[in-house]
This record gives C-alpha cells, structure tokens and sequence, in this order.
C-alpha cells in the first residue's frame, strides 16, 4: 500500500496527485494496476521484488522498488517536489 502526493510551492503544502500504480515484477511484466483514489493505492501481490511505477494523468513517471513478503505488509509512498 502507499500514496502519492505532490508538496511544495509558494504555500509549501501537500496535495493529492492523480494517476495510476502498476507493479511490474522481476521480469518487467505487469501484474498488478490500480487508478489512485484519493491518492492512495493497494495491492495483494505474492512474495517477490517489485517495480512500482507511478504514471501521472498529465505524464511523467516515478519508480520505486518494494519487496513482498509473506503475511506481511510493504509501504511505498511516492513524493513529487514542487518549487
């Protein structure tokens, strides 16, 4: 599980971004994709290391490694710097 959200600027908030979160796995296929809502997203995925690739609706992208563990959760939250 995690969220995304963009911060900064002239009123150094945070704020929600919009997108989606597909998790590819070590063989670069995707297999898993969630919209963000309300700027966060889950996944369930089976134990293994993970490529989570945040795709802004505007454009752009952000990747994050994650390593799923067996009855355990991962946290993995993406931040976008805004000046």
């Amino acid at each position: 599980f995690g969220m995304g959200k963009s911060c900064g600027g002239q009123a150094s908030r945070c704020g929600g971004i919009a997108g989606a979160v597909f998790a590819r796995n070590a063989r670069g296929q995707v297999v898993a994709m969630q919209r963000l809502v309300n700027s966060r997203y889950s996944f369930l995925l089976a134990p293994g290391r993970y490529t989570l690739v945040l795709r802004f609706e505007n454009g752009g992208s952000l990747r994050n490694t994650v390593v799923a563990r067996a009855h355990q959760s991962s946290k993995s939250d993406f931040s976008i710097g805004i000046l």
